[in-house]
Parts: C-alpha cells; structure tokens; sequence
C-alpha cells in the first residue's frame, strides 16, 4: 500500500521502502486492521540561479530548455524534483528524501550551460551528485547551481 502526504515530511513508502505491504480486495471489500508506517525524511533542495536571465529567454524564443534535475532512489527510480518557487533571479526546486542515505542528484542543464557553485561547468551530458541529509544537521544546505 502506498501512503502520500504531499507537502509533508513523510516518504511515500512504495518509493522509498524496502518492505512494501501488499493488499488483494475483491471489488467492494473492505479491509481492516493494517497499518503502515511512513517514516520521516529531509528535503533535497536546489536554487537554480538564473541572474542573466537566459532560461526565461530561451524558453521566450521557442526553444525548449528542458532542465533535468531529479534524485535516483536505491530501487533505481527517478524522482524528479518539484519547483517550488521561481523569482526575478531563478528558481527553487526541492524533493523528500529518506534521512541517513546516500543518493545520486542527477543535473543537466539541457539546451543551457550549467556551473556548480564553485562555478565549475557541469558536462553538457550533465553531472551526478552524491548528496546525504544527516539527521544531526540542524541547517540543511540548498545546493545551487548557476546558469551561465
């Protein structure tokens, strides 16, 4: 059974864990007694910062920019993430992930050049990141990526 609380810090199981609780109903039947338990996690969030504006014109002109920025879970399932915000200057985008795990950020700034923060160039075929959310960090860093 999977369990969405959207907006939430609760992981959807069937995405996220390795003991999955299947349930068989005939049409019409009712169950009872089952219990699932979704745990908590920290959200992966990322700034696109856009200062030159070359997104918005790109994608003004007719071309297609598409960007590519998701987390790959242990299972091997690509969860894209959500933008969650968009200013004068960029956007924010962000996921929920599993506290204590180690994954793979994957980042490709499609038709439009990327830099990472330290401004380094990401391959135009893109770039995985390991990325950890520790339960003892109080402060969760956003990762920030630069379009150039």
């Amino acid at each position: 059974m999977c369990v969405q609380a959207p907006a939430s810090e609760y992981l959807d199981p069937c995405l996220w864990s390795t003991r999955q609780t299947m349930v068989t109903l005939a049409a019409g039947q009712n169950l009872t007694g089952q219990s699932i338990q979704a745990a908590g996690g920290a959200f992966v969030r990322v700034r696109l910062q856009d200062a030159q504006k070359r997104l918005k014109a790109s994608l003004g002109s007719g071309k297609s920019a598409p960007m590519l920025i998701g987390i790959w879970t242990p299972a091997g399932i690509f969860l894209p993430l959500t933008m969650m915000a968009e200013d004068e200057d960029g956007r924010n985008y962000q996921v929920l992930v599993p506290w204590d795990s180690n994954l793979r950020l994957a980042v490709s700034g499609g038709a439009l050049q990327l830099e990472d923060e330290k401004r380094v160039p990401v391959p135009s075929a893109g770039a995985a990141l390991e990325v950890r959310r520790n339960a003892q960090d109080a402060r969760q860093k956003t990762l920030v990526f630069h379009v150039k």
